[in-house]
């Protein structure tokens, strides 16, 4: 990707354009919801993504708004502490909160937890005591679901399309790296032998998932739960929750994930995807088809980075830039030019990964 003026300018807008994204999606409350359904820029055919996903969307952007220079943990983490349901006698996190703080999904996602572990505690502000008791409510709540090999409850995957459960023996790879990162970094921090030893134990899982026959790490394993399909949210077991030791296999993921899934359009999330994010109408066609995942794009991209591959790195990214509509706002997901479909836009992961890709490759503007 060239360095010119013409590049550099764009970047600068987009990056300014996407902490516009984060302040429309923070609440007065503190809550942070996903998207700006509230806004009139948002579709009118696109769900309603004006919930909050207070580990995985709320790590994500606390990180990357920190990498900016803006300090904004006290709202988030106020609202996590004294809103979401349950979230102070558990420490579990759900699938997505309605702004006032209760749940609205009914399934647990322990990724959110370990996401936001990493977030706080790659940079920890020990002193402070609602972050100390976020911290210590989300490793508590994830070391009390843990057995020493699965977890003991029912869980889905970050995606929410699929589910794992100690009945057959599963786990989702991209959660047990999450969990383990999370819990590895706040037994650091917090000088907690527990919270290590349960990190040890889901690492040491972890690599029962890579397979021989596949070439790569599978998104969920088990006795009677293997699923072979390359999934991208596997980028993550590189970037950034690298808890694994063996970095040819983590490569030889990551380079299925580009062969099978990365596009002109982008990366997609994995084979035979359906959801689209445009509201279901009745009549209408049903199940179009999935398209690329700009997050998961500049994911990629932030990834081969990492990998000591600066040069497919940048091209990368080039796709991502080169799908982002004129007005510059990204959307969940980018469809092919002749098709109607808009979805969710903007969507603010999306933007913040574009953020944080933007950052690891060096091409921050001047600020």
């Amino acid at each position: 990707m060239s360095g010119d003026a013409a590049s550099t300018g764009r970047i600068a807008e987009l990056v300014t354009l996407s902490e516009s994204v984060y302040d429309a999606c923070l609440l007065p409350n503190g809550c942070l919801v996903a998207a700006p359904s509230h806004l009139p820029i948002y579709p009118a055919s696109a769900k309603s993504y004006l919930y909050c996903w207070p580990g995985r969307d709320l790590g994500f952007a606390l990180v990357a708004m920190e990498a900016l220079g803006r300090d904004v943990r006290a709202p988030l983490l106020n609202w996590l502490w004294a809103r979401a349901e349950e979230f102070q006698s558990t420490g579990l996190i759900y699938e997505e909160y309605h702004p006032n703080g209760p749940r609205k999904g009914a399934e647990w996602q322990p990724d959110q937890a370990g996401t936001l572990l990493w977030a706080l505690c790659k940079a920890p502000r020990t002193e402070d005591i609602v972050e100390a008791n976020v911290v210590r409510a989300l490793a508590d709540g994830l070391a009390h679901m843990w057995d020493g090999q699965l977890f003991t409850m029912r869980h889905r995957d970050l995606w929410e399309r699929r589910f794992a459960s100690p009945r057959h023996g599963s786990n989702f790879s991209y959660t047990l790296a999450a969990t383990a990162k999370g819990l590895r970094l706040a037994g650091e921090v917090y000088s907690n032998t527990l919270w290590r030893r349960c990190a040890q134990e889901m690492t040491d899982q972890l690599t029962l998932s890579w397979s021989d026959t596949q070439g790569h790490y599978l998104r969920r394993f088990g006795p009677i739960g293997d699923d072979p399909v390359i999934d991208a949210s596997l980028i993550g077991l590189a970037w950034p929750f690298g808890v694994l030791g063996d970095a040819e296999r983590v490569s030889a993921t990551v380079t299925e994930i580009e062969k099978r899934l990365l596009s002109e359009r982008g990366v997609y999330r994995y084979l035979f995807d359906g959801y689209d994010g445009e509201v279901e109408r009745i009549g209408a066609e049903l199940r179009q088809g999935a398209g690329a995942w700009p997050l998961l794009t500049f994911w990629l991209a932030l990834v081969r980075q990492r990998l000591g591959q600066p040069e497919r790195a940048r091209e990368i990214y080039r796709i991502g830039l080169d799908n982002i509509e004129p007005d510059g706002y990204l959307p969940e997901q980018v469809f092919p030019v002749d098709d109607e479909r808009i979805g969710v836009r903007p969507l603010l992961w999306s933007h913040m990964m574009f953020v944080l890709a933007t950052i690891e490759l060096g091409l921050l503007p001047k600020r």
